[in-house]
């Protein structure tokens, strides 16, 4: 809510107290009204609001498709309710991750999502299994090693109880999976930083008690880095692998164990790679996810029957689906899944029997199947957050608390006789009309009563000044990556001689005659000073063996490029990988590269600097597990000095000009954040992916291009934060940079 909302929302309610409590002071109260009874009716009015604000805080984390708004209602047409797939079924648990605006948490929850209990904090790397039933082994877990993470044993509350792997330096443990007898599968993965190529990833055991060192599990191929599945027995597991004449799409394999020979292998179009698999407890059926094109979504759900090779499509939900748990006791084979789209990841159950169906289980990912079952009443996680409960309460209550004082103070202040005409029709209608002037005063004025939510303007309305401004974006509409320059307002649209080749692109002026770009690949990449047709002027980096640069960020103040430099190590499996990245500068000019000192070091992604070159924006933890964050530095030190608070990873930032602003995108929301006010707001939550922020400069308010990316096509968009927040369309395309006037 901005100020003036405030100050109108505060007079409102002052003022309708105040009117109501003269009115009833003109009225003889009844005779049960006593100053007594009234006191204890505000009081019990008081407790209420707190508990409702408090169940609405403690509530589960899950809820029944009964609960969907009509839009989530239409979008799941078809689906039925948990208890007419498996009724007998419904009051067993499961286990999910879930995340609020925060952080994630680890929830319990029935299988018809009438009940959930916050069980603990998220696993740190979201990889989990579940072990005995009161313990997970979790994955990513810091070893100590340089570039070393393994496996660790944790309470299902998130207390650390033991490491149960202790890989060697630049060795990680992940994907985890457990069978009834405690043996413990993963993928181990260990990385080269130089010399030949090396073998990315292979599967060990270990058992859960830790009393023995993990061993290789023979295989008669290599499985791919990624989920692996393994059913209760300890016979069969399922992966990824290549397919049988070695050319084509990664392929779903089930390998028998111990001997590691082949059981069973996918046959599938080679531009559609399996990317998921699960084995069912039986070992009869495989689940794999496959991206291959159909009427329904981005990626859908398998399943393929071992015994006959037949294979039935079981997801049929828009966005991307991945299998996770299978369930077991039930009288049909039945599968948990996850269904990722813009609106968040949701679970859903499916079951084999001769009329398939579908139903929607929880807000929540990576589903696991606990089995056991959950009072219908449990719905109070184990701690309650006081801080969040007063930050979400405090503005009701102080309202409800405003309004009770100021209608005793007119009750009983009695100030003066009621007039002829205040009767109770009249009184009423007076009430009516005030509500009615809020309401029309929060249509009439967007974002004054609420979250700014934009508004859709023109760009002449939104800064006429920078109208005819100038922009440089990608072309959009077609694949060949050539850019193009336009007007702010959309005119003048003419194609640039420049083909980016998928590189990133900044330019050095407002003719688009030179450009700084990051050429190459991962594992050679460097940065250059270009012309405008990509003709090299010279190179501005020069990495040595086993280092590639990219991401530049460009501060003309001092005419200063900035950019990432990050080693490189070689998997036979996937390509390249780069850890390690560390921020470099160098001048426009050419000279030596020098590393920028930052605390703490900042994760790989792109960067961003203001235009004094004082001040970068990167990604980096968050120190406390939660996803990748937007945190800014004062290069002054090299110290943090924000750091961005989302409940998702943050994909793309950028400093304004002048470091009063930080946009920041999770990929579906926009934000920006004020550092003077240190006010945060959406800037854009329009449908599809909102991303790609870039500042203008020279306006004579704060304003920002960015683009919105939908089914239909990628549209930039022109955003001015004041005075109040609006947006406008410009033109198709995307990665839009402004150039000036």
């Amino acid at each position: 809510m901005t100020p003036l909302g405030v100050w109108l929302t505060i007079t409102i309610v002052i003022a309708v107290g105040l009117l109501l409590g003269v009115a009833l002071s003109w009225f003889d109260p009844p005779r049960w009204a006593t100053p007594g009874r009234l006191a204890v009716i505000l009081l019990f009015i008081a407790i209420a609001d707190m508990g409702v604000t408090y169940l609405q805080q403690t509530a589960p984390v899950v809820a029944s498709a009964e609960d969907q708004d009509p839009a989530a209602a239409a979008a799941a047409a078809g689906l039925v309710p948990v208890g007419k797939i498996d009724p007998a079924q419904t009051a067993r648990t499961i286990l999910s991750i879930t995340t609020d605006t925060r952080r994630s948490y680890l929830v319990e929850s029935n299988l018809d999502g009438a009940a959930g209990s916050i069980l603990g904090p998220g696993p740190q790397g979201g990889q989990f299994a579940l072990a005995g039933g009161n313990e997970l082994v979790v994955a990513a877990v810091p070893d100590g090693k340089s570039g070393a993470s393994r496996l660790a044993i944790t309470s299902l509350s998130g207390t650390p109880l033991r490491p149960l792997t202790s890989p060697a330096a630049d060795t990680s443990d992940a994907e985890p999976v457990v069978t009834a007898d405690g043996e413990v599968y993963f993928q181990q993965t260990t990385y080269a930083r130089s010399g030949p190529i090396g073998t990315l990833s292979q599967v060990m055991e270990v058992p859960i008690s830790g009393k023995s060192r993990p061993v290789r599990v023979r295989t008669s191929i290599p499985l791919f880095s990624g989920p692996i599945s393994v059913n209760p027995a300890g016979t069969l597991l399922a992966g990824t692998c290549d397919p049988r004449n070695g050319a084509g799409a990664n392929q779903a394999c089930v390998l028998a164990l111990p001997s590691g020979r082949i059981r069973y292998m996918t046959s599938l179009a080679p531009s559609a790679p399996v990317l998921d698999v699960v084995i069912s407890p039986d070992g009869k059926y495989l689940a794999y996810e496959d991206p291959a094109a159909n009427p329904y979504g981005s990626s859908q759900i398998y399943v393929a029957d071992l015994a006959t090779g037949a294979v039935v499509m079981v997801s049929r939900l828009p966005g991307y689906n991945w299998p996770s748990s299978w369930i077991t006791g039930s009288d049909v084979p039945c599968l948990l899944f996850t269904n990722s789209q813009t609106s968040g990841d949701e679970i859903y159950l499916s079951c084999l029997s001769a009329h398939p169906s579908t139903a929607r289980i929880a807000a929540g990912y990576d589903p696991e199947w606990l089995g056991t079952t959950l009072p219908a009443a449990q719905l109070v996680p184990k701690t309650i957050d006081w801080r969040a409960l007063w930050d979400r309460s405090r503005p009701v209550i102080l309202l409800i608390g405003t309004f009770m004082l100021d209608l005793l103070v007119g009750l009983y202040g009695g100030w003066f006789p009621r007039p002829a005409w205040a009767t109770w029709p009249r009184l009423a209608s007076l009430i009516a009309l005030l509500g009615v002037l809020e309401v029309g005063g929060a249509l009439v004025v967007p974002g004054i009563f609420g979250q700014p939510a934009g508004g859709l303007t023109t760009v002449a309305q939104l800064d006429p000044g920078q109208a005819g401004g100038l922009l440089v974006a990608m072309d959009s509409t077609t694949e060949t990556d050539q850019l193009f320059g336009v007007r702010l307002n959309g005119t003048n649209v003419q194609p640039l001689p420049f083909y980016t080749r998928g590189s990133a692109f900044i330019p050095l002026n407002n003719t688009a005659s030179e450009y700084v770009i990051s050429y190459g690949g991962a594992s050679d990449g460097d940065i250059r000073l270009v012309g405008a047709t990509g003709n090299e002027i010279r190179d501005l980096s020069d990495p040595p063996a086993g280092k590639s640069d990219s991401a530049p960020a460009l501060a003309m103040g001092p005419r200063q490029v900035f950019f990432v430099r990050s080693t490189f190590v070689l998997s036979r499996q996937i390509g390249v990988v780069t850890i390690d990245p560390v921020v470099m500068r160098v001048s426009l000019t050419g000279g030596p590269a020098r590393r920028v000192p930052l605390t703490p070091a900042p994760a790989e992604g792109p960067i961003s600097v203001n235009s004094a070159g004082t001040e970068l924006a990167a990604a980096c933890p968050d120190g406390h597990g939660y996803p990748v964050q937007a945190c800014v530095y004062d290069l002054s030190d090299g110290r943090l000095r924000y750091i961005a608070s989302t409940s998702d990873r943050v994909t793309d930032f950028a400093l304004s000009p002048d470091g009063h602003y930080l946009a920041y995108s999770n990929g579906i929301v926009l934000y920006t954040h004020d550092f003077e006010t240190g006010q945060t707001v959406i800037v854009s939550s329009l449908p599809g992916v909102n991303e790609q922020p870039d500042w203008l400069h020279g306006g004579s308010s704060p304003c920002l291009l960015f683009v919105n990316e939908q089914t239909a096509g990628e549209t930039i968009y022109l955003a001015c934060l004041t005075p109040r927040l609006a947006w406008a369309p410009v033109t198709q395309g995307e990665y839009p940079m402004w150039l000036g006037s």
